[in-house]
């Protein structure tokens, strides 16, 4: 568009841009995205017009006989963020954060702060994450990023509204006394073409807010299936925290179009959480094409705790589409694989406990993002050491879920992996304790693999196995395990005694008080042991007998503590029938009597 202006009064230049401004926002408002993937590029749009706007004032006031040059960045104080930020974010908080990442060389958008979250928002955010080392990177600035912002940047935030003003975009109105308030967040997911075999779209977001008094825990949030549209397109229904992590397990739709989402969480006193309740969609051919599905948070069970909201909170329509192919990722075993359900003995490092292969299809590149295991098995989190997820030589160490059933591995910035190409992913471990239990990591549901393609820009829900429940070491298409591993039995310790030289031979004093008689070595490897029951024999020539010693008792050489005993000799022999425990490594212990 070429513009001209002529020699005229500074109204009519006025008058001339103020329309142009206009037209400009009316044709952004009225702009439609089919797919999600073309929502960043809007983003850049705006940013264009924005900076043409920008461009055609500092014309204008040259025009008016003002100085021309770049406004200076404004003053920013501490911002009061009370809610998310990401794509497609508006308002003031955005517009502060604009001005803080200015301030920090990440935000270099020439014209300045928009007040939108876009797609440049999104670089500079992530950008300033890395920098900040808050992970993940990924340009969505919630809770973790807000403590980083607030434990970095000194000052009061921005002053409260007067009384009777509007609340900030997105900020909740906390309950009064205990309880727990839920309000629609305003950076609700816009509505898309939602493709077949789509994995974690998003449809609603809810604020979660605690009362100052006390922690709230949530122990479930009903949703329902709304709109012109089958539940047969849903695969499963996930609830995800602030930073994109599932919480719990996928659940399907009853026949009253509902669904529990019951994985607890805990909202603590006086803070917030933003949950996003996002799907699983079928297979591209069975997915109802030109549907337009919501999904709705209907209720809140938070126990005791009184829950404030207005239900439902409904999200946008998404539109079904069985005619866009997005990538596809099929697993298979890993070469570092056991391979067998092995027995392996306490003190065993770098166990590999499995290994998967991905094998990326040929329609798009995708990023790897995350990849959850099932702990399965009977052993405890504490009998395990230096779990590390292991992809393209580097080793990614998990969190535990609170409940010690998942092992989490996020990869901070994504495994790029070229269509047509694959990626080994292998769960090792170091076994230090733990007898007779068993470790096995399973992969409990196809979404636990976060894989995203980087063409449409879904994550897809990944491929393998046959029908049927998942034999050990093997797939399942439609069952849980997705992903059935081999188990790994971890063998009992073991204890070696054997004589120790650190009591030489010699003459026995008689009428002495707990005369040294002799000393043993005993060597525990795996785990301390615990022993109930230890038969000491004596052998006496010449005239000796077992008359001749009382009070025979087992000293531990190091603290000088008894051990067992005393105890006097019947038949040549001691039985000490003492419960104690050695610890692991090879410890002497004295015999005295």
């Amino acid at each position: 568009m070429n513009i001209k202006f002529r020699d005229a009064g500074g109204a009519s230049l006025k008058t001339k841009l103020v329309t142009l401004a206009t037209v400009i926002t009316l044709s952004g408002a009225a702009a439609f995205v089919p797919y999600a993937a073309l929502a960043q590029s809007t983003a850049d749009t705006i940013a264009q017009l924005q900076a043409q706007i920008a461009a055609l004032t500092a014309q204008l006031a040259a025009l008016s006989g003002q100085p021309v040059g770049a406004p200076a960045a404004p003053a920013v104080g501490k911002c009061a963020f009370t809610r998310a930020l990401t794509m497609g974010s508006r308002g003031d908080d955005v517009t502060c954060l604009q001005n803080y990442l200015t301030g920090t060389g990440h935000f270099t958008y020439s014209g300045g702060a928009t007040g939108y979250f876009g797609s440049v928002t999104k670089a500079a955010v992530a950008a300033w994450q890395s920098a900040s080392s808050v992970s993940p990177a990924v340009g969505y600035f919630g809770s973790i990023s807000r403590a980083k912002y607030d434990s970095m940047v000194a000052g009061a935030p921005a002053a409260p509204a007067a009384p009777g003003a509007p609340a900030a975009p997105g900020a909740p109105v906390v309950a009064a006394g205990s309880g727990l308030t839920v309000t629609a967040s305003v950076d609700q997911p816009v509505s898309q073409i939602v493709p077949g075999s789509a994995a974690r779209v998003p449809f609603v977001r809810a604020i979660l807010t605690a009362s100052s008094d006390g922690d709230v825990a949530v122990k479930s949030i009903t949703v329902e299936r709304r709109g012109p549209s089958d539940d047969v397109n849903f695969d499963g229904i996930v609830l995800l925290d602030e930073s994109g992590n599932q919480i719990g397990t996928a659940k399907t739709l009853t026949s009253e179009h509902k669904v529990i989402l019951n994985d607890s969480l805990t909202v603590s006193a006086g803070t917030s959480k933003v949950v996003t309740v996002a799907a699983n969609m079928v297979a591209a051919g069975s997915i109802q094409s030109g549907q337009i599905a919501k999904l709705a948070i209907v209720a809140v069970d938070a126990g005791t705790s009184a829950v404030n909201a207005v239900f439902p909170i409904e999200s946008n329509g998404m539109t079904m589409n069985s005619t866009l192919t997005i990538g596809s990722v099929t697993m298979s075993i890993g070469s570092l694989d056991p391979g067998a359900a092995n027995t392996k003995d306490v003190g065993t490092t770098g166990y590999y406990l499995a290994s998967i292969k991905a094998s990326v299809g040929s329609a798009e590149d995708v990023t790897f993002q995350q990849i959850r295991f099932n702990q399965a098995g009977s052993a405890a989190a504490s009998d395990l050491a230096n779990v590390v997820v292991r992809a393209k030589d580097t080793d990614y160490p998990p969190t535990i879920s609170s409940d010690g059933k998942y092992w989490i591995a996020t990869f901070t910035g994504g495994l790029d992996v070229a269509k047509g190409g694959n990626l080994e992913l292998s769960v090792k471990s170091n076994l230090v304790s733990g007898s007779a239990r068993t470790v096995d990591m399973d992969v409990l549901k196809k979404s636990d693999i976060v894989v995203r393609g980087k063409t449409f820009g879904y994550n897809i829900i990944v491929s393998g196995g046959s029908s049927g429940a998942a034999s050990a070491g093997g797939f399942s298409s439609n069952q849980e395990p997705f992903f059935n591993a081999y188990a790994a039995t971890i063998n009992k310790g073991s204890v070696l005694i054997s004589s120790s030289n650190t009591v030489t031979s010699g003459n026995i004093p008689i009428d002495v008080a707990d005369t040294t008689l002799g000393a043993f070595n005993f060597d525990v490897k795996g785990e301390p042991a615990q022993f109930s029951s230890i038969v000491l024999n004596f052998t006496f020539t010449g005239t000796g007998t077992d008359t001749d010693i009382t009070n025979v008792k087992l000293f531990d050489s190091v603290t000088g503590a008894i051990v067992a005993g005393p105890k006097d000799p019947s038949s040549n022999r001691v039985t000490w029938t003492d419960t104690w425990t050695a610890p692991v490594g090879v410890n002497t212990y004295l015999v005295k009597a």
